[in-house]
């Protein structure tokens, strides 16, 4: 479904019915602001209101939903089977609708469709009949619930597809979503890519991680996610890895790190007498004093 296309549909219908804006609210019950909107783009009809709108202007719902008129011979293959879904949608004949969808092999581009126009709750419990392309999920984000949300990441999971599941989904994901894809990402065998998921997690996610890092040797996995760590996060990282000469992963987070912790991170590579190409890599982020402590301890 497109905004444009229906809108700007709705609008040459109701002037080529010598309509009003407020006539077709008068004759949907609804107000005129409502109709206004939908002809300057701003907003859809909702599913309850397809039928009655379709009916006004003498046309069909899926003619409403795909903003223009069909030609005579296309009226005639017009899919009874989804302008049943749709009508039993609209009078809240869920159950009944369910059953429909089963039969109805374009699902998906159905349900993208009617998705923007469908309350929640109801475009949820539809979705439990339907079997969701990972590849696809991004078209029906915006509309989805927890719920669903929740089946999508178990079917991913279950299915060992978690890589598939696409970055614009992370928004959405709540907390328990979150703590079931990085539990999911520490018990599994084979990691795949998070970087993506970094900038979507809180204190305790990311507590979670950064222990899983270190207990498994991983430190070089920390390096996308230390930009995304809170003070308190980064100052524990940098203790570890002092505390376990991990200089080698210094490098690449030095640009995130401030000051007071290069300070610390100097004085403990200079008494551990870490290798010289170490401590030159480090230079180009380091000020004068740092660099001065480095070139006379080396001399020593």
């Amino acid at each position: 479904m497109n905004i444009n296309n229906v809108g700007n549909f709705i609008a040459q219908l109701r002037k080529e019915a010598n309509m009003t804006q407020s006539d077709v609210a008068d004759a949907l019950h609804i107000s005129h602001q409502a109709v206004s909107k939908w002809e300057r783009l701003e907003s859809l009809p909702d599913i309850t209101i397809l039928p009655e709108l379709a009916k006004l202007f003498d046309i069909s719902i899926d003619e409403l939903l795909n903003g223009k008129k069909k030609a005579l011979e296309e009226k005639e293959s017009i899919n009874l089977e989804e302008e049943t879904f749709i009508n039993d949608l609209a009078t809240q004949k869920v159950k009944e609708a369910k059953e429909i969808l089963k039969t109805l092999e374009n699902k998906a581009e159905l349900l993208k469709e009617i998705a923007p126009i469908t309350k929640p709750k109801v475009l949820d419990e539809i979705m439990e009949e339907v079997e969701i392309d990972l590849d696809q999920i991004e078209e029906f984000l915006p509309f989805l619930g927890a719920n669903v949300l929740d089946k999508i990441i178990n079917q991913a999971i279950v299915s060992g597809k978690v890589a598939r599941l696409q970055s614009e989904i992370y928004p959405f994901l709540n907390n328990e979503h979150k703590n079931q894809l990085i539990d999911h990402y520490i018990n599994q065998k084979q990691e795949y890519d998070l970087d993506d998921f970094y900038p979507f997690l809180n204190g305790e996610h990311r507590e979670k991680l950064i222990n899983y890092f270190f207990d498994r040797n991983k430190i070089d996995n920390l390096e996308d996610l230390y930009p995304f760590l809170s003070k308190e996060e980064k100052d524990l990282v940098i203790e570890r890895i002092c505390q376990n000469s991990f200089y080698e992963y210094i490098e690449d987070m030095m640009p995130f790190i401030n000051g007071e912790q290069k300070d610390k991170i100097v004085e403990k590579a200079l008494n551990d007498k870490i290798d010289k190409s170490i401590l030159s890599d480090w230079a180009p982020f380091l000020n004068q004093e740092q660099l001065t402590r480095i070139i006379l301890k080396s001399n020593k």
